[in-house]
């Protein structure tokens, strides 16, 4: 190439905190925005002084001109460009978020756009739920598993209650937890049966499909009215829909709802999991998920203290989620020594990375993982893998 680059561009997404803001960069390595035409078109459409020229202004103000509705530089217009409301759009909808959103350019190096928000809405990952016509979002980790209704297993003819797990839930409406809602709430074909995690026990809702888990921005109301603690605030979605998010763990259940625990005639032995991370926040989210559904955990900070762990508890551990790149005994070390010691080789291993390349897969499973999962963690799909692991290892 004339500019010395790869005919193979790159975009590079990243994201950290500072001072309480969430910053997030998208960078190319093209060959820049052409500040001249930006200028020259901004004078035709007069957004700019006419008898003004290019140098009485700087760069950043000839950029912010890309933001305007119906600015472009595109000779020609096709559905994906040219009409000049994509910039429009999306500074719109960062302000609504009391956001920022900046960009800078250079010649044949590249162009970087920065967004910036407060840190006071949450970024979280949602999952979107269909209630007739209209869309809800529950947190995804409050979701504990989702399932086809038809193939829940009723425990009595009024369709009151199920069982999960070895557990006996309540099937309850969202109309009867939510109150007077203007429009019912309730699926009248339901499809989908999310088991959710209530703040006693988890409990099942119906609704009529799940459309999908997105990571989106929370937006907590203002104290101009009292709100209940189940709404956690709204989220917009990119077509301007606003969605009420709701939280399962902060509904009053009625106690007549949820059904009296009978006793077992036999104890059952609870899983135990050892959890190998080094990521504090990481090892209280899979804590928190696997507690959540039953299992005990133990945790270990890389792959000495796990074997250490193994070491100490090797009747008590049933399965292993593990890190790989940790300090001392990293995650595929661990698997190895795992694998070659007799006592532990049937042992389930779940790897749970960021490394999520085709390499770091193959090497995993020559070494003998039993499963890969890749981060962010997905709190059904971890759920899902550690119940097929510890049911084939029962049969």
């Amino acid at each position: 190439m004339a500019t010395g680059k790869s005919e193979t561009a790159q975009i590079l997404l990243s994201a950290k905190v500072e001072n309480n803001i969430l910053m997030i960069q998208l960078k190319d390595d093209g060959q820049g925005i052409n500040l001249v035409r930006i200028y020259q078109q901004a004078k035709e459409q007069g957004l700019c002084n006419p008898e003004s020229t290019f140098e009485d202004y700087s760069s950043e103000q000839i950029l912010d001109w890309i933001f305007q509705p119906h600015f472009s530089t595109a000779q020609t217009i096709n559905d994906l460009s040219g009409r000049g409301v994509g910039l429009d759009i999306v500074r719109t909808q960062i302000q609504r978020l009391r956001g920022t959103v900046q960009v800078k350019t250079q010649a044949n190096q590249g162009t970087t756009f920065t967004l910036k928000l407060p840190l006071n809405l949450s970024l979280m990952s949602l999952s979107l739920v269909q209630l007739e016509q209209r869309l809800i979002a529950l947190p995804s980790l409050s979701i504990l598993e989702s399932m086809p209704y038809h193939e829940l297993n009723w425990l009595d003819d009024r369709h009151t209650t199920v069982t999960w797990r070895e557990q006996v839930l309540p099937i309850i409406s969202l109309n009867e937890l939510l109150p007077c809602p203007q429009l019912p709430l309730e699926s009248i074909n339901p499809r989908v049966a999310l088991v959710v995690a209530g703040s006693a026990t988890p409990f099942v809702i119906s609704v009529n499909s799940l459309i999908g888990e997105r990571l989106l921005i929370i937006k907590p109301f203002d104290q101009t009215i009292i709100t209940p603690p189940y709404l956690a605030g709204c989220t917009i979605l990119g077509n301007g829909e606003i969605v009420p998010v709701l939280l399962p763990e902060a509904f009053v259940i009625n106690n007549s709802l949820i059904p009296l625990k009978s006793t077992p005639k036999t104890k059952v032995k609870t899983p135990t999991i050892l959890v190998v991370e080094d990521s504090v926040a990481t090892r209280r989210l899979l804590e928190r998920i696997l507690t959540r559904v039953g299992y005990t955990t133990l945790m270990a900070r890389d792959g000495q203290e796990a074997l250490d762990r193994l070491a100490q508890h090797s009747d008590e551990i049933h399965l292993v989620i593990s890190d790989v790149e940790m300090p001392r005994v990293n995650g595929f070390e661990l698997l190895q020594q795992i694998r070659s010691n007799s006592e532990w080789r049937n042992l389930p291993i779940i790897m749970a990375t960021s490394r999520t390349g085709d390499r770091h897969i193959q090497q995993a499973m020559q070494l003998g993982a039993s499963a890969y999962l890749g981060k962010p963690i997905q709190a059904q799909e971890l759920l899902t893998t550690v119940e097929v692991l510890l049911s084939e290892q029962k049969t």
